[in-house]
């Protein structure tokens, strides 16, 4: 880096260092600090719009990452992956959820679990493929499963909870590969529902360390408790009436951690998924069969009417002549 002063005079002149501005030494103290987070906390100085500017300093940004670390750290073991599966054996949903107790009791999506025949939860410490949908609410986007599991680990929730406009608030899930997933963001809006189902709208950014961003899981604050859980199906079921809340990159939406609590206490009808795995096989067969139509139709179409027509009479021509020799040889076979 070339500083904006003459080196010449510099040489002559160390003591004139001493009188430099004290605004300017300060800002290129904070460019170079910039330099050295780029390298020890990859992706930092690109996430936190870190500059001269900005007022931020290596210390601030470290007790940042330190304090996100913490936080992940402690709610990670209780947030599982859910693969939902068709008749067919098909992956039909997948998405995150988290233990609400010990015994097994999970919270999370209920679009995950769409046309879903058999399912399967992975955690830290296991994975079941016997899921029970203790209560669902498709309106709401919230499900209550539970799995036989024992002593694992949950997350606190505050039902009580005051939010507050521009919040600062953490999403933890886990992704396909079972990694953990985070984002941080700011509350942004709070509105309640006719139900009287407090929604949150929360504006999402990346997380100043090397953390995937996260789009699901329980919403946690400063913290690490529970205020609310995330959900991604408003827009399709116009929860306002004609208005609806839209998803975008940037905006989410949760349900409040008060409302989930209400959600828990009224327990819809047990509804037991099968193994993971399990497929009715003529819902297997029709499905390939119609993969294969398809798959087929689009070839033929895509090379023209005239050459499927002659790849047709190929065909039919190929079996005819196999069906010819076929007959010959078995005529000659009988005739010795």
């Amino acid at each position: 880096m070339i500083l904006p002063f003459k080196r010449k005079s510099v040489i002559k002149n160390p003591a004139s260092i001493g009188n430099f501005p004290q605004s300017a030494s300060l800002k290129y103290m904070l460019v170079i600090l910039t330099i050295i987070c780029s390298f020890l906390l990859p992706g930092t100085a690109r996430s936190a719009n870190f500059s001269a500017s900005s007022g931020f300093t290596y210390v601030d940004i470290a007790n940042s990452v330190k304090e996100l670390q913490q936080r992940t750290e402690g709610a990670s073991p209780a947030i599982v992956s859910i693969v939902a599966y068709d008749m067919t054996g098909t992956e039909s949903g997948r998405g995150s959820g988290f233990f609400i107790d010990t015994e097994g009791r999970i919270i999370t999506n209920a679009i995950i679990f769409e046309n879903a025949y058999s399912a399967e939860v992975a955690s830290e410490t296991g994975n079941y493929d016997n899921v029970s949908i203790l209560n669902i609410n498709d309106k709401f986007d919230l499900a209550l499963i539970q799995v036989n599991a024992n002593n694992e680990h949950q997350l606190d929730i505050d039902y009580t909870y005051n939010i507050k406009v521009n919040e600062k608030v953490d999403i933890i899930g886990k992704s396909d590969k079972f990694e953990r997933t985070v984002s941080e963001g700011n509350i942004s809006s709070i509105s309640i529902t006719p139900e009287d189902v407090k929604l949150i709208k929360f504006k999402k950014r990346l997380p100043i360390s090397s953390f995937k961003a996260s789009n699901d899981g329980p919403l946690l604050n400063s913290s690490g408790k529970v205020i609310g859980i995330t959900t991604e199906s408003f827009a399709a079921k116009n929860i306002f009436g004609t208005k609806s809340i839209i998803n975008d990159n940037e905006l989410n939406n949760a349900i409040s951690a008060h409302s989930i609590k209400t959600f828990l206490s009224s327990p819809g009808i047990i509804h037991d998924l099968q193994p993971s795995g399990s497929k009715v096989w003529h819902k297997w067969m029709l499905k390939s069969l119609k993969n294969v139509f398809i798959v087929s139709f689009i070839t033929f179409y895509s090379i023209g009417f005239t050459k499927t027509i002659g790849i047709i009479f190929a065909v039919i021509m190929s079996i005819s002549l196999v069906q010819w020799i076929y007959n010959k040889l078995k005529k000659i076979k009988n005739n010795r």
